[in-house]
C-alpha cells in the first residue's frame, strides 16, 4: 500500500507522528526509520511496542514516559511543537488493553533502510 500521508515528505520528523492515548498512558508512535538515522534504535525502552504496518512501513510505539520524551528532546521540542501546532500528530484514542497483540521493542540488528 502506498503512504498516501500527506506530510510524507515534509522535513520535519513528527510530520508522520501520531499519538496512542489509553485512559491510563501514551504511545507516540514514529517510523523506525527515524530512530534508525538519530542512532535511538539501541536508546528505547522494552516498554515502547513494535508493528509492521501493512504497507511495509516498520512502526515503533513510544512509551510516552520516556522514549517519547528521549526522541522529542533529541529532534528538538520546537519541531515538535511545530508539527503539533499544525495538527500533524493525530491523536489516536484507544482502550487499556490495545497493545496487547504487540511485540515488545527490540533493537535492530541489522540495518534498516
Amino acid at each position: 500500500m502506498k503512504n498516501t500521508n500527506p506530510n510524507k515528505d515534509h522535513r520535519n520528523p513528527f510530520a508522520q507522528s501520531a499519538w496512542f492515548s489509553s485512559p491510563s498512558h501514551a504511545w507516540l508512535a514514529v517510523p523506525r526509520e527515524l530512530l534508525h538515522r538519530l542512532n535511538l534504535e539501541g536508546e528505547i525502552s522494552s516498554f515502547s511496542y513494535q508493528q509492521t504496518h501493512k504497507d511495509g512501513t516498520q512502526l515503533v510505539f513510544l512509551e510516552e514516559d520516556c522514549d517519547a520524551t528521549k526522541l522529542i528532546q533529541t529532534v528538538g521540542v520546537d519541531l515538535f511543537k511545530i508539527a503539533d501546532g499544525n495538527g500533524w500528530i493525530q491523536d489516536i484514542q484507544v482502550n487499556d488493553s490495545f497493545f496487547e497483540w504487540a511485540e515488545e521493542y527490540t533493537p535492530q540488528t541489522k540495518e534498516v533502510i
